[in-house]
Formats: C-alpha cells, structure tokens, sequence
C-alpha cells in the first residue's frame, strides 16, 4: 500500500494485525519524497519484545538514503538492525544510530493504537536525538 495524500490528509492508518504477525511492516509514502536510489521513503511499523509498536520514517536522518530492516544481520549484539542502503550506517530496532560515523538517530511517529487500527500524523515526527 501506498499512502498518496491527493485528499491532503494529514494522517496514515493501517491494521495492527498486519505488524503483529510478521513484526515488521514498510509502508512508502509518496509525499515523502525517495532518495539517489529513487526509491521512496516512508514509515517502518516495528513490533518490540514486549509487543509494542513504533513507527520510524524510513529516511537515514544522517545521509538521507532509505533505510531498510534486517532481520538477517547482527551488528555488535543488536539483531535485527535498520541498515542504511547507500553505506554502512545501522541502527537499532528502536532507532539508536550503531554506526561511529554518523550523529543522529532515527525519526519517529507518535503512534495512536485505536485497538485494531495503528494512525500515525505524518506532520508530526519526533526528530531523532544527536548521540
């Protein structure tokens, strides 16, 4: 699914279930703009450990690559990781930045669980702290 915001809302909802089941989802949003790649950016939906639910913009804030999330790689004890796919760059699965090059962590939507429906406002982000 791809969020278009033709009708200028300003919000993004999608089904729980579908993070729930498989503990991670990508959602490209089309106003977000893509990187070099041109592939578009958008929000990863990530379920924790103790079941629940963050929403990060899938933009590295340091380099402005898309990130991706990776199940199948461990870097220092951290797995999964947020894997940058123009360099090196890895975060956590709650957006710290891993990697000693770069500053800043992650940017992060405030999520309101309405039970079976997870709505994010795509006008507001928490801007990940410089580490």
């Amino acid at each position: 699914m791809i969020f278009n915001d033709d009708d200028e809302s300003s919000t993004f909802s999608i089904d729980s279930q579908e993070v729930n089941l498989s503990g991670s989802k990508f959602y490209p949003i089309i106003r977000f703009g893509h990187d070099e790649k041109n592939d578009v950016h958008g929000v990863w939906f990530i379920k924790e450990n103790n079941n629940s639910i963050r929403a990060f913009y899938s933009r590295d804030p340091n380099t402005g690559c898309n990130i991706s999330f990776r199940k199948d790689i461990k870097i220092k004890e951290f797995n999964p990781v947020f894997s940058s796919t123009c360099n090196d760059t890895y975060f956590t699965n709650i957006g710290a930045i891993l990697s000693n090059q770069q500053k800043k962590n992650l940017d992060e939507f405030e999520i309101i669980n309405n039970g079976n429906k997870l709505t994010i406002n795509v006008n507001k982000v928490k801007y990940g702290i410089c580490s």
